[in-house]
């Protein structure tokens, strides 16, 4: 008979200290130890509504919506009408409405820098193939002015050949 008392008191006595600590824990804005101690609580006592409530609102305010939605569906079994319970579980749901619209907008954001990032790459491979198509025009170019400087030097090679052959020819006649 007397086991049974002392663990019940040492049970009693484990939910009343990780309670009290978990409020103060709650005003030090602890939100991480406030879901760690409370779940010692909800351990021991599974049914307890405050728990609950508090560790769901811990969980909120650590932006983890979904477990804090939970938490306040749990109590809303045992609590239907407590308005903490009703609070908690629309500030949850609201939190993780926003957290899906959040993720949409980081999404579409992804999305347009990705697509901003595949335009610069068409502007680069684009502007590139313009460099080469220009640097090739160049080439073309310079090698169609080397070409005529070598037929004007051919033709004044010739020419001036055609006028030594004559050169040569009247001096022959001259003798």
């Amino acid at each position: 008979e007397n086991i049974p008392d002392t663990f019940e008191k040492k049970t009693e006595l484990e939910i009343s200290l990780n309670w009290g600590m978990s409020t103060s824990q709650l005003k030090l804005g602890l939100y991480s130890d406030v879901v760690n101690t409370v779940s010692k609580v909800l351990d021991r006592s599974p049914r307890f509504v405050d728990a609950l409530v508090r560790r769901g609102e811990a969980l909120r305010r650590l932006k983890r919506w979904q477990d804090s939605v939970n938490d306040f569906a749990k109590a809303m079994t045992m609590a239907p009408g407590n308005p903490d319970v009703l609070r908690g579980m629309r500030l949850g749901l609201e939190g993780l409405n926003q957290g899906f619209v959040q993720e949409d907008q980081e999404e579409s954001s992804r999305q347009r820098l990705q697509k901003q990032r595949e335009n610069l790459e068409r502007l680069r491979i684009e502007k590139e193939r313009q460099r080469h198509e220009e640097h090739e025009r160049k080439l073309a170019h310079e090698a169609r002015i080397q070409q005529l400087k070598e037929e004007r030097l051919e033709r004044e090679r010739v020419r001036k050949e055609k006028e030594r052959k004559r050169l040569l020819k009247l001096e022959d006649e001259k003798k």
